[in-house]
């Protein structure tokens, strides 16, 4: 009786970034907590990896949310802190609407 071995394929083990592909983009509801998000992970509110590391999968998840943080991120990055940050759009940063029309307005006006 002769049994018939088959070579055993070779698999890929997924990385922890291919388990923890977000389904969406948490909501900012403030400039500072885009801020956050863009720049640091925090599992504990669904950001398991910082928006600007986000590879092409994840990105597809959201796209609309994401370039809407990138654009947000062309603001912050003038910027080494947050305070200085906020100083310079003090009114604005309270709601992340709001947040959002101010950094689109001056990209616009090219003063961003």
């Amino acid at each position: 009786m002769l049994v018939e071995v088959h070579p055993a394929t070779a698999k890929r083990q997924k990385t922890m970034v291919e388990y923890a592909v977000p389904k969406s983009i948490p909501t900012a509801r403030s400039g500072k907590e885009a801020c956050d998000q863009w720049y640091f992970s925090d599992p504990k509110r669904g950001v398991y990896c910082a928006f600007k590391d986000y590879t092409q999968e994840m990105i597809k998840c959201d796209r609309k949310k994401y370039f809407e943080r990138q654009t947000l991120a062309n603001a912050f990055g003038k910027f080494q802190t947050f305070a200085q940050f906020e100083s310079e759009y003090a009114p604005f940063t309270k709601t992340y609407t709001g947040f959002l029309k101010e950094v689109r307005k001056r990209k616009q006006e090219n003063s961003l």
